[in-house]
Order: C-alpha cells, then structure tokens, then sequence
C-alpha cells in the first residue's frame, strides 16, 4: 500500500483526480474543497469553531511541500 505514495504525476497522467479548486498547491485546492464543503453543509448555521480551524489551517499552511503525490484517491501534497 506504501507504494501507492511513490506513484507521480510526473510518470503518470493523474489529472483526473486533482480538485478543480483555487490554489497554487494541492494541499491549498484540498484545504478549499473542504471548506466549501463545510460552507455547503452549514448553510447560514456557521461554526466559530470550524470557521476558526479553517482560517488557522490556512494561515499555517506549509511552504516546504513535497512534490505532488497520490494519496487516498486525489492528488495531494505531501509535508
């Protein structure tokens, strides 16, 4: 199963699976795809808690990833 991580989009066409989200990272288009999940779910029922992890999540974003790798069905960047 640890092989699936050392599977690139480098070797393979894996475009299918990259989130059609706004981002300069994969982990950044991820972190915006659940958060317009979130929006989605809640509707106008907003969470401070939730609303408060989203923004710490994004202002701690890492600027030391990794190439792109396959992880759990998308493609995402690994820390």
């Amino acid at each position: 199963m640890a092989g699936i991580h050392s599977i690139r989009p480098t070797d393979h066409d894996l475009s299918f699976l990259e989130l059609d989200q706004p981002g300069a990272t994969a982990l950044e288009r991820s972190l915006d795809h659940w958060r317009d999940y979130l929006d989605w779910v809640v509707g106008d029922r907003r969470s401070q808690l939730l609303d408060d992890c989203f923004a710490w999540l994004a202002d701690n974003l890492p600027d030391d990833t990794s190439p792109d790798a396959l992880s759990w069905g998308t493609v995402a960047s690994a820390t």
